[in-house]
């Protein structure tokens, strides 16, 4: 599944043939020996497709206005190129905002109790500290599990266009 994919859980096989440490020449990968992983990602498959999309870009344009840059979306996808820019895009949101967003909601909430009464019972302060706590304890792990997922379709993409 999914978590499979995202723990890594098909490079298993690799480790066990290639990730011994005794000794150079026995740890040496020959790409020959290495198992597909995608049949989509075949060098001869992706080579003819991209072909095909560099050969319908000239005939469009012209050899003097072709783009290796349109070429290179059409073969990944404008689907692709969009998904992980918006992963991207949503990572970064969530890495810079939602830290001070939690903080002025809670200190918002903390001078909305203290301007209505003076003491601030404890059972009030539950939930936003554990706001707090959930935001900067949660977020590295989020952020963490989003990053790896953004670095592993962008290292698929790139392994296609190789």
């Amino acid at each position: 599944g999914i978590l499979h994919w995202l723990w890594m859980g098909w490079a298993t096989p690799w480790v066990v043939v290639w990730g011994s440490d005794s000794g150079a020449k026995d740890a040496s990968i020959r790409a020959n020996e290495m198992p597909a992983t995608f049949p989509e990602d075949d060098c001869a498959l992706c080579y003819q497709k991209m072909q095909h999309f560099w050969d319908e870009e000239i005939q469009s344009k012209g050899i003097e206005e072709a783009s290796l840059f349109r070429t290179l979306v059409r073969f990944i996808s404008y689907r692709n190129v969009l998904m992980l820019g918006l992963w991207n895009s949503l990572f970064d949101c969530a890495c810079f905002l939602g830290p001070p967003i939690a903080v002025e909601w809670v200190t918002t909430y903390f001078r909305s109790l203290s301007e209505i009464q003076t003491e601030i019972p404890d059972m009030d302060r539950v939930s936003p500290t554990l706001l707090i706590m959930l935001v900067f304890t949660g977020l590295p792990l989020a952020l963490l599990a989003c990053n790896t997922i953004a670095t592993m379709l962008g290292s698929r993409m790139a392994a296609r266009i190789s």
